[in-house]
């Protein structure tokens, strides 16, 4: 699991280079080394169980968000963008969402992603859910100075 996070970041910061023209190699390998050291942080100090959620509280969340018309457009936006039939996001992002709100029990749970089917809803996940969405590219904010 930890060299799967480490793999997607490394694709994540790699992508946001690229797309912003900067070729500096040095630079995007000690954000690597940084995000890896905080990740195995993170995996040291965290209970990693194995949560099989039922995804159908978040299904029912979207199908909701798809009776008010500007979230409506949001989702239909969403799905021409990624090319997909249906209005939702895919059953695995539902699956883990779901694990999500379900692993922090009362407490809120920061889940981090760059994924747009979460972003785009952020406020409206974070009213229904325990989970605060927060974008990858926000992550210099919220950990603050280290």
């Amino acid at each position: 699991m930890r060299d799967e996070a480490v793999g997607n970041f490394q694709k994540i910061v790699n992508r946001y280079f690229d797309k912003a023209g900067i070729p500096a190699h040095p630079v995007r390998y000690n954000l690597t080394m940084q995000i890896r050291r905080r990740l195995n942080e993170l995996f040291a100090s965290s209970k990693i169980q194995k949560v099989d959620s039922d995804y159908r509280k978040i299904e029912n969340m979207y199908a909701e968000f798809a009776k008010a018309p500007e979230l409506r457009a949001k989702l239909i936006k969403l799905q021409v963008r990624k090319n997909r039939r249906s209005l939702f996001p895919s059953v695995s992002d539902m699956k883990i969402l779901a694990e999500a709100d379900e692993l922090g029990g009362e407490r809120l749970v920061n889940f981090i992603t760059d994924d747009s089917d979460f972003l785009e809803f952020k406020s409206e996940i974070e009213k229904e859910l325990r989970v605060k969405v927060v974008a990858l590219l926000d992550l210099p904010h919220f950990f603050g100075d280290r």
